[in-house]
């Protein structure tokens, strides 16, 4: 239920920057202002984008994580304010204090290692964000979304080249099929083994922007997609679902 007491026209005027960031391709901004989003694999573009939904205003950020210290996170990205124990990028900090400055906005962090279903951390969200991990994850993801019908988005990004990727059960093509084209059809995505904050910001930006779409219902949510490399900049590419894949076609 979306909360009546939200005054829109002052959350307008604190982040007037902001509010055309997605106004110009949400057709409902009550849904935006009630969704709850999980974010998994708490790297610069996870985190990031959820600092963008934050400024939308949604309801709920569910950062779900295996390790209190992952090992696919810098030292010098771990936010030093966390709990004793809870090692966590720097970024949420950001994000936490949004919350504070929003009260109905709720963030959580939640250790799916303590958890025997990880179905039930997906069961009550409206999209799922998820950041290039270990490969048993993104399966877990993948399987776990098409089970439930959530859409999620996909996005990964290792030295000058990035992707991003709306998956909806059941309309478009699976992330297997996604990767296992991708490369053969672009083979500028060459990847190093680091990451540069201009591949990171781009490729966030865009997840980000993609997920306000698919929240506020727009009729224009991108199937296509968007890769981003130093060399060709942002193009986009369409792999078509596969009805003979029982990942696609359920």
């Amino acid at each position: 239920m979306f909360d009546e007491t939200f005054d829109y026209q002052d959350y307008r005027s604190r982040y007037a920057q902001h509010v055309m960031f997605y106004e110009a391709g949400v057709s409902n901004r009550e849904k935006v202002f009630s969704a709850r989003v999980a974010v998994i694999g708490l790297g610069a573009i996870a985190v990031e984008a959820a600092r963008l939904l934050a400024i939308a205003h949604v309801r709920l950020l569910r950062f779900i994580h295996w390790e209190t210290a992952p090992a696919d996170i810098a030292e010098a990205d771990l936010d030093m304010q966390a709990a004793p124990g809870e090692n966590l990028p720097r970024g949420l900090g950001a994000i936490q204090a949004l919350a504070e400055a929003n009260p109905s906005i709720a963030v959580e962090t939640v250790n799916a290692s303590e958890f025997a279903n990880f179905e039930d951390l997906l069961r009550d969200v409206d999209l799922v964000l998820y950041e290039n991990g270990d490969s048993r994850r993104c399966t877990l993801v993948s399987e776990t979304g098409r089970k439930l019908k959530k859409p999620w988005i996909y996005a990964e990004a290792r030295g000058g080249s990035g992707m991003t990727v709306s998956v909806i059960p059941g309309r478009t093509a699976c992330i297997g099929c996604v990767k296992s084209k991708v490369g053969s059809h672009d083979p500028g995505l060459s990847y190093a083994a680091t990451v540069t904050d201009l591949i990171a910001r781009t490729i966030s930006q865009v997840q980000a922007m993609e997920a306000l779409k698919i929240l506020g219902g727009s009729p224009s949510i991108s199937t296509e997609v968007y890769c981003f490399d130093v060399d060709n900049f942002g193009h986009t590419l369409t792999v078509a679902k596969d009805d003979a894949c029982p990942s696609c076609s359920a």
